[in-house]
């Protein structure tokens, strides 16, 4: 199984123990595991505006109620509008909270002073589930500081993939450093199926290259 090679890799790379460290077919599988386990119909889930439709298409098939932040209109740009982010979190307590970063589409970033701030306010029975998986281009990113995040925030996942930054969009794979409770969280949802077989283990990529195989 290609997660007993990946998963002490990231792990090393991150600084993050392994256990705290989830795999999925793509960021879309881990996204909808992050449903199953923390969204219930009549819930709330908090997310921005404008977002991936994919967002709202996941609100929808688990019955929850969408409530939406917006986006604050700069000169040249947008930003979150962080006192409108945080009243929604105070007043609605969702289950799940799930916010980009890079934002799509209008790429602008959460600092890790706002990350840190929204966090303190986050009920312990909710899950701020980052949307990172167009990390790697913004500017000034402090990857420690929002990596130390995860040992003192345990309800926060921060989602990536090997899709955009490293550019291996076909092997479908999803990659989630979660803090403690995050992990607990998803790590009691099962896959019904595996991976695909090129992602799965060197041995396969290595028969594909024999004609007998194709």
């Amino acid at each position: 199984y290609f997660a007993d090679r990946l998963t002490p890799a990231l792990g090393k790379h991150f600084d993050i123990p392994q256990n705290q460290i989830l795999l999925g077919y793509g960021g879309e599988e881990i996204l909808e595991r992050a449903f199953r386990a923390c969204v219930s119909k009549g819930n709330t889930v908090l997310i921005p505006d404008p977002c991936w439709q994919h967002y709202a298409h996941l609100i929808r098939s688990s019955g929850a109620k969408m409530l939406k932040t917006r986006m604050r209109k700069e000169t040249q740009s947008f930003s979150y509008d962080r006192d409108d982010l945080m009243q929604k979190i105070k007043e609605s307590k969702p289950s799940l909270i799930l916010l980009t970063s890079p934002h799509l589409p209008t790429g602008c970033s959460l600092s890790f002073a706002d990350l840190q701030a929204i966090l303190q306010i986050v009920p312990k029975s909710s899950l701020l589930l980052l949307d990172e998986v167009y990390w790697g281009w913004q500017k000034g990113y402090h990857a420690e500081a929002m990596q130390s995040l995860l040992s003192r925030m345990p309800n926060l996942m921060i989602l990536r993939t090997f899709s955009k930054f490293y550019a291996l969009a076909g092997v479908r794979v999803g990659f989630a450093l979660c803090g403690r409770d995050a992990a607990k969280m998803l790590g009691s949802m099962k896959r019904f199926l595996g991976f695909n077989r090129l992602s799965r283990s060197e041995e396969h990529t290595s028969e594909l290259q024999s004609p007998d195989h194709l």
